[in-house]
């Protein structure tokens, strides 16, 4: 028989067991509201943090690839910088009331590790200048969230081709406090059993890389979560492969799903 393994309630900092990962802020989509009439404009944040969800840090507009899943027919507008609330924004075109997936996707960055702290940049560019590199790593970033999602839908089945992409295993529209939700972790399309991270908006604002829920998945690449309160929740995890030879160690992949539980 097989074992469930969570705990809730913990700072999870201790447990990123990849180099350097503690450093990349965790990227989100955040819709002012999680429902819109059609004919309508929405405005959605991109926020890049530790503390979640406060923003940390304004990131590059022209990295941020946005997407609509679904047949709603909405669409993003420009991605441009919010200097005040440290974020970058983007406003969602509703055409209709239809369930729809936002997608985001972040081009690849390099930071490495050197003899003068952290730098971004290749191993081999960094080297060049005269700088010892310790490590160098590319970070990949993968956002979903639901927007306007309903019960009896099948919009959150649709499958983003994420290189690390987290799927429900059942409809986040009707999940209410004390419910569980099932995702499955797809590593450029097949399961992968890794960990998983999971909390809401408001848990720990103060505190970095402090999450609700912790959990493994298990063979078939399935974790579980406990709801345990209302509001925005997100689900993360990561994963690593090789690096090139010169250029970076490794490639560390990331990966959140947003939805709101009422």
């Amino acid at each position: 028989m097989e074992t469930k393994k969570a705990v809730a309630g913990i700072t999870v900092a201790a447990l990123l067991s990849f180099a350097g990962a503690a450093m990349a802020h965790e990227l989100f989509l955040k819709p002012e509201v999680f429902a819109a009439k059609g004919d309508s404009d929405v405005k959605v944040s991109i926020i890049s943090t530790h503390r979640f969800m406060i923003s940390e840090e304004v990131e590059e507009a022209d990295t941020m690839k946005l997407g609509v899943l679904g047949t709603s027919g909405d669409t993003f507008g420009d991605v441009k910088a919010d200097e005040a609330n440290q974020c970058l924004v983007s406003t969602l075109h509703v055409k209709s009331d239809a369930p729809a997936v936002l997608t985001l996707e972040r081009a690849g960055e390099l930071y490495s590790i050197t003899n003068k702290g952290g730098k971004p940049g290749s191993r081999k560019e960094l080297e060049a200048q005269g700088l010892k590199v310790k490590s160098s790593t590319l970070y990949c970033k993968f956002v979903k969230a639901m927007f306007n999602a309903k019960s009896g839908d099948e919009t959150w089945k649709e499958l983003a081709n994420q290189d690390l992409e987290i799927v429900p295993l059942s409809n986040p529209a009707d999940l209410k406090v004390g419910d569980e939700l099932a995702v499955k972790i797809l590593h450029h399309g097949s399961p992968e059993s890794t960990n998983v991270w999971a909390s809401y908006d408001g848990f720990a604002p103060d505190w970095e890389n402090t999450y609700a829920y912790y959990t493994e998945c298990d063979t078939e690449g399935v974790a579980h979560i406990r709801i345990t309160h209302p509001g925005y929740w997100f689900v993360r995890t990561m994963s690593t492969e090789k690096g090139v030879d010169g250029e970076y160690d490794s490639k560390n992949i990331r990966s959140v799903f947003c939805f709101e539980v009422k």
